[in-house]
């Protein structure tokens, strides 16, 4: 099934859970078990589907892009998959991560950068990281991730 933009922005509104087609429930062998199920989404509780998980073996830096004028608990909803991304078991574990920290206009209030931290729980990777506030509108912020990232990945 295709998933079209005012499908999304109509899913959000009415507060449905957002699906990531990169992503696969995993299966495990206690899902029989059905006392323990709560509302969140836990890492634990996906992973990447097969062709992702393919072409992140082969991936040499990864860069991560947030709306940081959003609220921050959709900023948050963005921690599951990123922590099924930066996986070790098949991802380069030094493979940099670079997070762009965006808004639309120089003038959008944003989260700070700690924030973003945070909310996407970096410290607790084991690899170069990085996370850069950035203007769609003019691109300010871009350019110094990537010379951080292209400096960090070789």
């Amino acid at each position: 099934m295709i998933c079209c933009k005012k499908e999304r922005e109509a899913n959000a509104r009415l507060g449905k859970q957002r699906f990531s087609k990169l992503l696969a429930p995993a299966v495990s062998a206690d899902d029989d078990d059905d006392d323990n199920d709560d509302d969140e989404s836990r890492p634990s509780d996906i992973e990447l589907s097969h062709p992702v998980k393919e072409l992140c073996k082969t991936i040499d830096a990864f860069i991560y892009v947030v709306d940081s004028s959003a609220d921050s608990h959709r900023v948050n909803l963005g921690d599951t998959e990123l922590s099924a991304m930066m996986n070790e078991n098949w991802t380069q574990a030094k493979a940099p991560l670079l997070v762009l920290s965006c808004v639309s206009t120089a003038t959008t209030p944003s989260l700070s950068c700690a924030t973003v931290v945070e909310l996407l729980q970096l410290r607790r990777l084991n690899r170069p990281w990085q996370v850069n506030a950035a203007c769609v509108e003019n691109l300010d912020g871009v350019l110094s991730g990537i010379k951080w990232l292209l400096s960090s990945s070789s």
